[in-house]
């Protein structure tokens, strides 16, 4: 499938490549039930457009986010049950089903990364003079405010800030935080 270029999209496939970002993207996604495009999303805001959404920006958002995660978690959740073996699967197939699946779960979160940038680009933004790790642990905590999450900026927050250095322009962001 042929997408268009995507400044977030491009984004997101170098800092996910980090170990130590899709670890802890899993864990928010496992353990926290936050959806991992939504978390992308606030590294690439907060250190490419130096932005802070409010809770209200935030519920668009999401709002534009859920009908994708309603596709993508089936397919997560079928691609996990094959790779578990918890169905009767004849191993012949297994892997190039989890590859088939894998593929529609990874062109859908494009698709939603897309849908997420388009609304991106028609907000009405500020740039936000606080520093990075300021406007990342701001996002976050909008974001919990806009889908009415438990989970708070306290109880994953270092977790928030092991990601920072990781940044695609690492050099930028630590003079950023300093």
């Amino acid at each position: 499938m042929k997408f268009p270029d995507s400044d977030f999209w491009n984004f997101s496939i170098r800092f996910y490549s980090h170990p130590e970002v899709e670890k802890t993207c899993l864990r928010f996604q496992n353990d926290f039930e936050l959806d991992v495009n939504c978390v992308l999303f606030i590294y690439w805001l907060a250190s490419k457009h130096h932005a802070i959404l409010s809770s209200e920006q935030w519920s668009h958002i999401i709002s534009i986010s859920l009908p994708w995660q309603e596709i993508i978690k089936p397919l997560r959740k079928s691609r996990q049950l094959i790779k578990d073996s918890t169905i009767a699967w004849p191993v012949e197939f297994q892997q190039e089903t989890r590859s088939c699946i894998s593929e529609v779960e990874i062109n859908a979160e494009h698709m939603q990364q897309l849908a997420m940038e388009k609304l991106f680009q028609e907000l009405d933004l500020e740039i936000s003079d606080a520093n990075l790790k300021e406007r990342i642990s701001s996002n976050f905590s909008n974001m919990f405010s806009a889908c009415s999450s438990d989970t708070t900026v306290e109880i994953i927050g270092d977790q928030i800030v092991s990601l920072i250095s990781l940044l695609p322009d690492v050099q930028e962001s630590k003079k950023i935080i300093a």
